[in-house]
């Protein structure tokens, strides 16, 4: 990896939808500069101090008073930084251009659906390619985009490393849920998943402001084989262990490929849709739609299926881990490093 001795200044969205969490992965993208030797501050507004004193609890912070573009700009123009990223969908061209100047910018990008200021622009998108952004951004700029490029923590590709597939019954299945997930969402499937679990775990990985109702931490008092974790630093280690993953398009999805899991891929919006049909056509997951009349006995007859049968297993995840090796964050530095250097 090269290294660097430049300034970055990371500007995030404290809103976390179900699809993007700017906090995380920007945090993620901060932790490969700075193991490249660069030095990362984040505008702080009231709404991210909390989490980034988990997620980043050492990194320079410049307090804002609010993530709206006049208040980010503000306490950009009073700050040193030779390179900004910028993962916030309220910000568009205008704002782009200001917090970046001269310098180089990185735009995290999740819809395609505004002009943007940059000259690297990164969507993960499965199905996303440059010419969706023909239109929106300079001509000179450059478009990574696909999951491998997707954000996510550096102990996923050494992790990936250690996994054996073999034809051993399931011990654990994991279950990733989001920020927008509901609650009654979450318990139904909990139910629909555990008759099915024999000696086997459910390891359920909670966002970090999902607020556990007493009838599921009842539950986990009651079944030993149910276990909920909401910690975001532990979900590498809990995630690698898992033998199945059930999850909703986001972050999660993505993990879980990096691992090489079998999937069982929820999609929950028409863009989600895109995205799990996607991955069926490349036999990476089994897809389900949440939108089914008969979702609950869909998700139950996908379960049975990957319990019972490893080639299906073995085939899903090789396909799965092919789409994406967890280092798409020092892919990134590595390119704005060069950027930098030019």
């Amino acid at each position: 990896m090269p290294q660097t001795a430049s300034r970055f200044l990371f500007v995030i969205s404290d809103k976390v939808t179900r699809s993007a969490d700017p906090m995380r992965r920007s945090m993620i993208l901060a932790q490969a500069l700075a193991d490249c030797g660069g030095a990362c501050t984040v505008i702080a507004t009231p709404g991210s101090t909390l989490r980034l004193a988990t997620l980043a609890p050492d990194m320079t912070r410049a307090p804002a008073e609010s993530d709206s573009a006049e208040d980010l700009c503000r306490v950009a123009g009073q700050l040193d930084y030779d390179a900004v990223i910028i993962d916030h969908a309220g910000l568009g061209l205008e704002a782009h251009e200001t917090l970046a100047g001269s310098r180089p910018g990185v735009i995290l990008d999740d819809q395609a659906d505004r002009r943007l200021g940059g000259r690297i622009i990164v969507n993960p998108g499965l199905e996303q390619t440059a010419e969706a952004y023909t239109d929106l951004i300079e001509e000179s700029a450059d478009v990574l985009t696909g999951p491998g490029f997707a954000l996510m923590a550096s102990e996923y590709a050494r992790l990936r490393d250690d996994r054996v597939m073999d034809d051993s019954p399931v011990r654990r299945v994991l279950l990733s849920l989001d920020e927008d997930t509901p609650i009654d969402l979450s318990l139904r499937m909990i139910d629909q998943i555990r008759p099915r679990l024999g000696d086997a775990w459910l390891e359920v990985l909670l966002p970090e402001s999902f607020e556990s109702p007493k009838n599921l931490s009842r539950i986990a008092a009651r079944d030993p084989r149910l276990i909920l974790h909401s910690h975001p630093l532990e979900r590498p280690r809990i995630a690698a262990r898992a033998d199945i993953a059930i999850s909703m398009v986001g972050p999660g999805l993505w993990e879980a490929c990096a691992l090489g899991l079998p999937i069982i891929a929820i999609a929950v919006s028409p863009l989600d849709r895109e995205t799990t049909s996607g991955l069926a056509r490349r036999d990476a997951v089994l897809a389900l739609d949440l939108a089914d009349q008969d979702f609950d006995s869909r998700l139950d007859r996908a379960l049975v299926r990957l319990l019972a049968d490893p080639a299906l297993r073995r085939k899903l995840g090789t396909n799965a881990a092919r789409l994406t090796d967890g280092t798409g964050a020092g892919r990134i530095a590595h390119r704005l490093i060069e950027l930098l250097s030019r």
